[in-house]
Protein backbone atom coordinates (compact mmCIF):
# COMPACT_ATOMS: atom_id res chain seq x y z
CA UNK A 1 0.00 0.00 0.00
CA UNK A 2 0.92 3.71 -0.41
CA UNK A 3 2.65 5.12 2.74
CA UNK A 4 1.94 8.80 1.78
CA UNK A 5 -1.82 8.20 1.53
CA UNK A 6 -1.82 6.44 4.91
CA UNK A 7 -0.11 9.48 6.46
CA UNK A 8 -2.79 11.84 5.02
CA UNK A 9 -5.54 9.61 6.39
CA UNK A 10 -4.01 9.75 9.86
CA UNK A 11 -3.64 13.56 9.66
CA UNK A 12 -7.26 13.98 8.54
CA UNK A 13 -8.47 11.67 11.28
CA UNK A 14 -6.64 13.72 13.94
CA UNK A 15 -8.19 16.90 12.53
CA UNK A 16 -11.61 15.29 12.69
CA UNK A 17 -11.08 14.42 16.36
CA UNK A 18 -10.01 17.96 17.17
CA UNK A 19 -13.14 19.34 15.52
CA UNK A 20 -15.28 16.97 17.53
CA UNK A 21 -13.68 18.12 20.74
CA UNK A 22 -14.45 21.75 19.90
CA UNK A 23 -18.10 20.93 19.28
CA UNK A 24 -18.39 19.05 22.54
CA UNK A 25 -17.41 22.03 24.68
CA UNK A 26 -20.32 24.58 24.77
CA UNK A 27 -18.56 26.84 27.21
CA UNK A 28 -15.78 27.47 24.63
CA UNK A 29 -18.41 28.27 21.92
CA UNK A 30 -20.04 30.84 24.18
CA UNK A 31 -16.66 32.48 24.87
CA UNK A 32 -15.92 33.05 21.16
CA UNK A 33 -18.17 34.85 18.80
CA UNK A 34 -20.83 33.13 16.78
CA UNK A 35 -19.06 34.19 13.61
CA UNK A 36 -15.81 32.62 14.55
CA UNK A 37 -17.62 29.52 15.70
CA UNK A 38 -19.45 29.28 12.40
CA UNK A 39 -16.23 29.67 10.46
CA UNK A 40 -14.64 26.90 12.49
CA UNK A 41 -17.67 24.71 11.99
CA UNK A 42 -17.54 25.35 8.24
CA UNK A 43 -13.85 24.55 8.22
CA UNK A 44 -14.54 21.44 10.22
CA UNK A 45 -17.23 20.44 7.77
CA UNK A 46 -14.91 21.01 4.82
CA UNK A 47 -12.16 19.11 6.57
CA UNK A 48 -14.56 16.30 7.39
CA UNK A 49 -15.70 16.17 3.76
CA UNK A 50 -12.11 16.15 2.60
CA UNK A 51 -11.20 13.47 5.10
CA UNK A 52 -14.21 11.48 4.04
CA UNK A 53 -13.08 11.70 0.42
CA UNK A 54 -9.57 10.71 1.39
CA UNK A 55 -10.86 7.80 3.45
CA UNK A 56 -13.09 6.70 0.58
CA UNK A 57 -10.11 6.81 -1.75
CA UNK A 58 -8.09 4.89 0.80
CA UNK A 59 -10.88 2.33 1.12
CA UNK A 60 -10.90 1.99 -2.67
CA UNK A 61 -7.12 1.69 -2.69
CA UNK A 62 -7.27 -0.84 0.12
CA UNK A 63 -9.92 -2.77 -1.76
CA UNK A 64 -7.82 -2.71 -4.92
CA UNK A 65 -4.74 -3.72 -2.94
CA UNK A 66 -6.68 -6.50 -1.22
CA UNK A 67 -7.86 -7.67 -4.64
CA UNK A 68 -4.32 -7.66 -5.93
CA UNK A 69 -3.19 -9.37 -2.74
CA UNK A 70 -5.88 -12.01 -3.23
CA UNK A 71 -4.76 -12.52 -6.82
CA UNK A 72 -1.15 -12.73 -5.69
CA UNK A 73 -2.19 -15.04 -2.86
CA UNK A 74 -4.08 -17.27 -5.30
CA UNK A 75 -1.11 -17.29 -7.64
CA UNK A 76 1.25 -18.02 -4.78
CA UNK A 77 -1.10 -20.69 -3.43
CA UNK A 78 -1.24 -22.36 -6.83
CA UNK A 79 2.49 -21.90 -7.16
CA UNK A 80 2.92 -23.46 -3.71
CA UNK A 81 0.90 -26.46 -4.84
CA UNK A 82 3.02 -26.67 -7.96
CA UNK A 83 6.16 -26.32 -5.88
CA UNK A 84 4.89 -28.98 -3.46
CA UNK A 85 4.24 -31.31 -6.40
CA UNK A 86 7.64 -30.54 -7.84
CA UNK A 87 9.22 -31.12 -4.42
CA UNK A 88 7.52 -34.53 -4.27
CA UNK A 89 8.75 -35.32 -7.78
CA UNK A 90 12.17 -33.98 -6.90
CA UNK A 91 12.24 -36.05 -3.71
CA UNK A 92 11.31 -39.17 -5.70
CA UNK A 93 13.95 -38.31 -8.28
CA UNK A 94 16.52 -37.87 -5.50
CA UNK A 95 15.52 -41.23 -4.04
CA UNK A 96 15.81 -42.75 -7.47
CA UNK A 97 19.21 -41.16 -8.05
CA UNK A 98 20.33 -42.30 -4.59
CA UNK A 99 19.29 -45.85 -5.46
CA UNK A 100 21.04 -45.57 -8.83
CA UNK A 101 24.11 -44.13 -7.15
CA UNK A 102 24.12 -47.00 -4.65
CA UNK A 103 23.65 -49.53 -7.43
CA UNK A 104 26.35 -47.98 -9.63
CA UNK A 105 28.69 -47.72 -6.64
CA UNK A 106 28.12 -51.42 -6.02
CA UNK A 107 28.83 -52.17 -9.67
CA UNK A 108 31.99 -50.07 -9.48
CA UNK A 109 33.13 -52.04 -6.44
CA UNK A 110 32.37 -55.28 -8.26
CA UNK A 111 34.42 -54.16 -11.23
CA UNK A 112 37.26 -53.11 -8.92
CA UNK A 113 37.15 -56.55 -7.29
CA UNK A 114 37.25 -58.15 -10.74
CA UNK A 115 40.20 -55.95 -11.69
CA UNK A 116 42.02 -57.00 -8.51
CA UNK A 117 41.34 -60.67 -9.29
CA UNK A 118 42.45 -60.15 -12.88
CA UNK A 119 45.61 -58.42 -11.64
CA UNK A 120 46.42 -61.58 -9.68
CA UNK A 121 45.78 -63.63 -12.78
CA UNK A 122 47.99 -61.27 -14.77
CA UNK A 123 50.77 -61.72 -12.20
CA UNK A 124 50.37 -65.48 -12.39
CA UNK A 125 50.31 -65.36 -16.17
CA UNK A 126 53.32 -63.05 -16.15
CA UNK A 127 55.19 -65.60 -14.03
CA UNK A 128 54.19 -68.32 -16.48
CA UNK A 129 55.22 -66.10 -19.40
CA UNK A 130 58.62 -65.46 -17.79
CA UNK A 131 59.03 -69.20 -17.24
CA UNK A 132 58.04 -69.91 -20.84
CA UNK A 133 60.49 -67.26 -22.07
CA UNK A 134 63.24 -68.89 -20.01
CA UNK A 135 62.25 -72.27 -21.46
CA UNK A 136 62.31 -70.74 -24.96
CA UNK A 137 65.83 -69.44 -24.32
CA UNK A 138 66.89 -72.92 -23.27
CA UNK A 139 65.20 -74.35 -26.33
CA UNK A 140 67.02 -71.80 -28.46
CA UNK A 141 70.32 -73.10 -27.06
CA UNK A 142 69.20 -76.63 -27.90
CA UNK A 143 68.14 -75.49 -31.38
CA UNK A 144 71.58 -73.94 -31.89
CA UNK A 145 73.16 -77.24 -30.89
CA UNK A 146 70.82 -79.13 -33.19
CA UNK A 147 71.62 -76.72 -36.00
CA UNK A 148 75.30 -77.44 -35.46
CA UNK A 149 74.57 -81.17 -35.57
CA UNK A 150 72.38 -80.63 -38.63
CA UNK A 151 75.19 -78.75 -40.38
CA UNK A 152 77.56 -81.60 -39.57
CA UNK A 153 75.02 -84.18 -40.80
CA UNK A 154 74.40 -82.12 -43.94
CA UNK A 155 78.13 -81.93 -44.59
CA UNK A 156 78.44 -85.66 -43.95
CA UNK A 157 75.52 -86.36 -46.29
CA UNK A 158 77.14 -84.17 -48.93
CA UNK A 159 80.32 -86.19 -48.55
CA UNK A 160 78.39 -89.44 -48.76
CA UNK A 161 76.53 -88.17 -51.82
CA UNK A 162 79.83 -87.26 -53.45
CA UNK A 163 81.17 -90.69 -52.52
CA UNK A 164 77.98 -92.28 -53.85
CA UNK A 165 78.39 -90.40 -57.12
CA UNK A 166 81.97 -91.61 -57.34
CA UNK A 167 80.91 -95.17 -56.54
CA UNK A 168 78.12 -94.94 -59.11
CA UNK A 169 80.65 -93.65 -61.61
CA UNK A 170 82.91 -96.55 -60.71
CA UNK A 171 79.92 -98.87 -60.94
CA UNK A 172 79.05 -97.51 -64.33
CA UNK A 173 82.66 -97.87 -65.42
CA UNK A 174 82.84 -101.35 -63.94
CA UNK A 175 79.57 -102.32 -65.64
CA UNK A 176 80.96 -101.04 -68.90
CA UNK A 177 84.15 -102.98 -68.32
CA UNK A 178 82.16 -106.11 -67.46
CA UNK A 179 80.13 -105.60 -70.61
CA UNK A 180 83.31 -105.30 -72.59
CA UNK A 181 84.81 -108.31 -70.84
CA UNK A 182 81.63 -110.26 -71.41
CA UNK A 183 81.76 -109.26 -75.06
CA UNK A 184 85.42 -110.27 -75.23
CA UNK A 185 84.63 -113.50 -73.41
CA UNK A 186 81.84 -114.27 -75.83
CA UNK A 187 84.15 -113.48 -78.71
CA UNK A 188 86.92 -115.62 -77.33
CA UNK A 189 84.52 -118.41 -76.50
CA UNK A 190 83.37 -118.32 -80.09
CA UNK A 191 86.96 -118.38 -81.22
CA UNK A 192 87.74 -121.23 -78.83
CA UNK A 193 84.78 -123.13 -80.18
CA UNK A 194 86.01 -122.55 -83.69
CA UNK A 195 89.53 -123.41 -82.67
CA UNK A 196 88.30 -126.56 -80.92
CA UNK A 197 86.39 -127.51 -84.07
CA UNK A 198 89.49 -126.86 -86.12
CA UNK A 199 91.60 -128.72 -83.58
CA UNK A 200 89.24 -131.70 -83.70
CA UNK A 201 89.21 -131.54 -87.44
CA UNK A 202 92.92 -131.35 -87.72
CA UNK A 203 93.36 -133.97 -85.00
CA UNK A 204 91.22 -136.34 -86.97
CA UNK A 205 93.04 -135.35 -90.10
CA UNK A 206 96.34 -135.96 -88.35
CA UNK A 207 95.20 -139.40 -87.22
CA UNK A 208 93.97 -140.20 -90.71
CA UNK A 209 97.10 -138.83 -92.26
CA UNK A 210 99.24 -140.86 -89.88
CA UNK A 211 97.29 -143.96 -90.71
CA UNK A 212 97.76 -143.30 -94.40
CA UNK A 213 101.39 -142.58 -93.79
CA UNK A 214 101.80 -145.70 -91.74
CA UNK A 215 100.07 -147.70 -94.43
CA UNK A 216 102.22 -146.31 -97.15
CA UNK A 217 105.27 -146.68 -94.93
CA UNK A 218 104.44 -150.34 -94.48
CA UNK A 219 104.04 -150.82 -98.09
CA UNK A 220 107.36 -149.20 -98.71
CA UNK A 221 109.06 -151.14 -96.00
CA UNK A 222 107.51 -154.39 -97.31
CA UNK A 223 109.06 -154.05 -100.71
Amino acid sequence: MNNSISKNVITGFLTYLAAGLLLSVPASAEMIGLKQGLEKINKNAVTSEQNKGLIEKQVAVVGTNLGEIKKSKDVLTNHKKTISGELVKNSEAIKKTNAQEKEITGLVEQEKAKIAAEDKQVQQLQGLIDQLKQTQQQRQVVITDYQGQLAAVTQSRTQWLERENKIKAQETENTENLRKIASDETEWNQKRSEYEKDLKKWSQETVRTKKVKDTFQGLVDGK
